[in-house]
């Protein structure tokens, strides 16, 4: 990631891995929301002796991913991988990157493959020591032209000195358990998923935000790579209620994730 200085304003250029090559995105000036939320809401935070903010983006095309991975199709991926297939809910550790859940009872899924791909985000605002670093760690399933999320679960508050977390630090984040639902400066986790037929974007932090009865559980964790980059590979079952900011709500069941995280 790069970093361009105007005035006394920050712009984040982000590097996008696309089967194989780095291409170079400016968030503030492209057409990728996602990355407008995220930054927006790390520059507008209230200054507590913050040395620099970071944003960064890797988006790995399904192809490149199977391909780097060794990995192979199987029956599920093709199974749920519709917007509204009838998915599946035997989804485990070593499952592609992947997500099924019932929405107000109808069956939604994505799987990584040939229009589908995943992304790793991290959002993080750095203080220095004695004060604490905070960060977001995303794991997002997007349309291959990078406009549009389906689905995005986030792991937040991350608390740590210094300027990036310690490999151990990032892994025992993710421990197994069970994660109340938050913003990205509280320990939890949040999720957002795009209804493809509206282009509404509902998540677990719009509105009254009420989770009463919710829950995430991290079942499993698996470090995939030390190499580069640490990347661990998270399973996940989770059952939720889903805002759209206007008053209206869905009610999330049987829900079953399995994605990548990234330490960087």
């Amino acid at each position: 990631m790069e970093k361009a200085n105007a005035g006394h304003e920050k712009y984040f250029y982000i590097n996008v891995l696309i089967n194989g090559s780095f291409h170079n995105y400016c968030p503030i000036f492209n057409h990728h929301t996602i990355f407008w939320k995220r930054l927006f809401k790390f520059i507008y935070l209230p200054p507590k002796q913050i040395n620099y903010m970071k944003t960064y983006y890797y988006f790995l095309i399904a192809a490149f991913v199977l391909v780097a991975g060794g990995c192979s199709k199987n029956d599920d991926d093709d199974a749920s991988g519709g917007t509204n297939g009838t998915g599946t809910s035997t989804i485990n550790i070593d499952s592609q990157w992947q997500y099924f859940a019932k929405i107000n009872g109808t069956s939604f899924s994505k799987v990584i493959g040939a229009t589908v791909g995943g992304a790793y985000s991290t959002s993080s605002q750095t203080a220095i020591p004695p004060d604490s670093s905070n960060a977001a760690y995303g794991s997002v399933l997007m349309d291959a032209s990078l406009t549009n999320e389906y689905f995005d679960v986030t792991r937040n508050g991350h608390h740590f000195l210094g300027s990036s977390a310690e490999n151990s630090e990032f892994l025992d984040f993710f421990s197994a358990g069970n994660y109340s639902y938050t913003t990205e400066e509280v320990n939890g986790v949040s999720i957002s998923w795009r209804d493809e037929t509206t282009g509404t974007i509902w998540t677990t932090y719009n509105g009254s935000s009420d989770q009463t009865g919710s829950e995430f559980v991290i079942e499993q964790v698996k470090v995939l790579s030390t190499q580069f980059e640490y990347t661990i590979k998270v399973l996940a079952h989770f059952n939720c209620k889903l805002y759209d900011g206007s008053g209206n709500s869905k009610t999330v069941t049987e829900g079953k994730f399995v994605g990548q995280y990234s330490n960087d």
